[in-house]
């Protein structure tokens, strides 16, 4: 027998599932919600988009094709910058005490100076401005997923949910 977890969503919900069983589940029972906040800071200038990607990456063929992203603390407490390989799944991570571009890009220098670089995929992020010289320092282009498509960079999206789960806010 083989249960999908919206199954399992919707027996917690319809009390099939005992209260208790809630702390088991990967999101506490809540439903994703999607926010609807405009962002009027601007666009990234200059990008590559994901579709000029080599077609090497979606294979997961090789080495050295990286998912960038940030993930946030309580307010003020800085956050992490995270680095996944899209073949291994190896994690590369480190504390910014801002999303500043600065201090993304200095972080990610010291965690890819000594890595194989071949590609960099992040998402459209203000964080990831300084998008050129994280490309010159790292000797790896740069490309942008389209906007509010986490799918597209979903390694990397998986491990921040994971990383989420056990480092709460």
């Amino acid at each position: 027998l083989s249960v999908s977890i919206p199954t399992i969503y919707r027996a917690f919900r319809s009390g099939l599932l005992p209260r208790e069983a809630k702390k088991h589940l990967r999101r506490k029972g809540k439903p994703y919600r999607k926010r609807n906040r405009q962002d009027s800071r601007g666009h990234l200038k200059d990008t590559l988009s994901i579709d000029m990607r080599p077609k090497e990456v979606l294979e997961r063929g090789r080495v050295g094709d990286w998912e960038l992203d940030t993930v946030l603390g309580k307010s003020g407490s800085g956050g992490l910058v995270t680095v996944v390989d899209r073949m291994s799944r190896f994690l590369l991570a480190a504390k910014i005490e801002d999303k500043t571009a600065n201090a993304v890009q200095m972080e990610l220098g010291r965690l890819l100076h000594a890595m194989p670089c071949r590609t960099l995929t992040a998402d459209n992020g203000k964080e990831f401005a300084k998008h050129k010289e994280i490309s010159k320092t790292l000797g790896a282009l740069l490309y942008f997923a389209h906007p509010h498509s986490p799918w597209e960079r979903g390694t990397n999206e998986n491990t921040n949910g994971l990383i989420r789960e056990y480092l709460p806010k």
